[in-house]
């Protein structure tokens, strides 16, 4: 369910690339005086809006005053992120050069 947001804040996409096998980054954290590594890092959401057109007759959307709820099935929402993925591995990434986790996914699936 999502409050008043678009699917670029849908983390839910997130697992679902996972899910469709996309690649994922791994990331470090200063942890006191050590660094941790922090594997399986999600990439950018900032494309997650162009899943909306696949998924809209299976959302259910409604306004309550000057807010909406959409709610979509998880089932539904993964099986269009792996449909999307499987045809295009640069399906729900962002557009914008200066995108450092897109840039690289773009370099490693260079198929457009």
């Amino acid at each position: 369910m999502l409050l008043n947001v678009e699917h670029s804040i849908n983390t839910s996409i997130h697992y679902g690339e996972k899910l469709a096998g996309r690649k994922q980054f791994i990331r470090w954290a200063m942890a006191g005086n050590r660094i941790v590594e922090c594997p399986r890092f999600p990439g950018d959401s900032s494309g997650f809006n162009d899943i909306e057109e696949y998924i809209k007759p299976d959302t259910h959307r409604v306004e309550v005053g000057k807010i909406f709820i959409q709610a979509v099935p998880l089932k539904r929402l993964f099986e269009a992120v792996d449909e999307l993925i499987k045809k295009d591995p640069l399906a729900l990434l962002c557009h914008r050069i200066d995108c450092e986790r897109c840039h690289e996914m773009k370099r490693v699936y260079p198929m457009r």
